[in-house]
């Protein structure tokens, strides 16, 4: 381990190569998007319709989209295919699926969102071999670590499987959880057989069927009796609550702490360059949804062509579906680039002397994904306000 700076800050190259099998995928255009839909929606369109096809994918074009839609363009679909936002969701599920990851399980999952301020964002499920699957990424995480990241709250969302007890506890922690509305439907790669059940009328030369949709309204519908924040903290913020962070170089205030880099970091990251991404990994740090360690900790991920991904700590109440910085950094990679190659440095950002660290998951994801990065810690000093 080759060391700079001692024991406030490490930086070193990222050893023993993993073996990952995630290929890079080519994300979705707006225009790719309209002509799936359009296979599904309108198999047979009419003339009018078909110019109206013709003129939203000229308009539109091939340009990438990544995993999400603005306002304006979720209003023209909805427009053109003549449907509400309820289906549009629905339907981007069953397209959006394919650009999951599921490397050991072989099931892949869409968790289509509309959130408050009219935008679509996508998750999917991530599944990175050869870690254990407690390293994996579901879909419905995704899609809170892509509105955590945006700053956005969820209104509702679709799915193409029923959300599994992870996901429930995991949303349970979200704000508004209790008025959410999730639209679920399956899709089964083959019948299921359920011993003593009737037999099946359904047509088994289809391999793949979606069962009918059902709407959920509240995620305590999904999980009654459930266990949350509120258990553990009764005054406690949630999860998408957003808290103002003061716009101060270096230094980040809360209502009680003041945190701050070491010098030693700050000098660092001052010959390196790096003061202003620092900064802004400091403020994206200090949104960190920590309340049960409150060790908050940010990932900043730099790519060989300068682009830079952030991600901040996202705890459960029920710890384990706790989301790791470097899981919503990675999220947040795979919305805009639908790859994890050519990731240069992988910035982590914790307290010093952290009761929970998050190293360990930076280092293990690190050498799967990107062994020949380099990793560097910035640790964070924590001085007591004056009264």
């Amino acid at each position: 381990l080759d060391c700079v700076g001692g024991s406030v800050c490490n930086t070193h190259r990222l050893a023993r190569p993993g073996r990952s099998l995630l290929a890079s995928l080519s994300l979705p255009t707006m225009s790719g998007l309209v002509g799936a839909l359009a296979v599904s929606l309108l198999p047979t369109p009419s003339d009018a319709q078909a110019l109206l096809l013709q003129s939203l994918s000229d308009q539109v074009g091939d340009r990438p989209v990544g995993l999400e839609l603005t306002a304006s363009q979720v209003e023209s679909l909805t427009s053109l295919f003549e449907i509400q936002t309820e289906e549009l969701l629905r339907e981007l599920c069953f397209i959006a699926k394919k650009w999951s990851q599921p490397t050991v399980s072989e099931f892949e999952v869409a968790a289509v969102g509309l959130s408050e301020d009219g935008r679509i964002l996508i998750g999917v499920n991530m599944e990175f071999p050869p870690l254990p699957l407690f390293y994996s990424i579901h879909g419905e995480q995704f899609l809170v670590a892509r509105c955590a990241s945006e700053g956005v709250s969820l209104k509702s969302f679709a799915v193409n499987a029923p959300p599994c007890g992870h996901c429930r506890q995991f949303l349970n922690e979200i704000l508004g959880s209790g008025f959410i509305t999730i639209y679920t439907s399956q899709t089964q790669k083959k019948a299921i057989e359920i011993p003593h059940a009737p037999t099946s009328s359904s047509d088994s030369s289809n391999p793949v069927a979606r069962s009918p949709p059902v709407t959920f309204t509240g995620l305590p519908s999904l999980l009654p009796l459930g266990f949350g924040p509120r258990d553990l903290l009764p005054d406690g913020k949630l999860m998408l609550e957003e808290e103002a962070v003061p716009d101060i170089a270096s230094t980040v205030d809360t209502d009680t702490v003041s945190y701050q880099c070491t010098l030693t970091s700050l000098t660092l990251a001052k010959d390196r360059g790096q003061s202003e991404l620092l900064e802004v990994g400091l403020r994206e740090t200090l949104k960190s949804y920590a309340p049960y360690t409150k060790c908050p900790a940010g990932i900043i991920i730099v790519t060989e062509s300068g682009t830079r991904y952030f991600g901040r700590l996202l705890e459960s109440a029920a710890y384990n579906p706790t989301l790791s910085p470097v899981h919503v950094a990675l999220c947040n990679m795979w919305a805009a680039e639908g790859t994890f190659t050519g990731i240069s440095e992988v910035i982590l950002l914790e307290r010093e002397a952290a009761t929970v660290s998050q190293s360990s998951v930076v280092e293990m994801l690190g050498r799967t994904l990107c062994p020949k990065a380099i990793l560097t810690t910035y640790y964070l000093e924590e001085k007591e306000k004056e009264l």
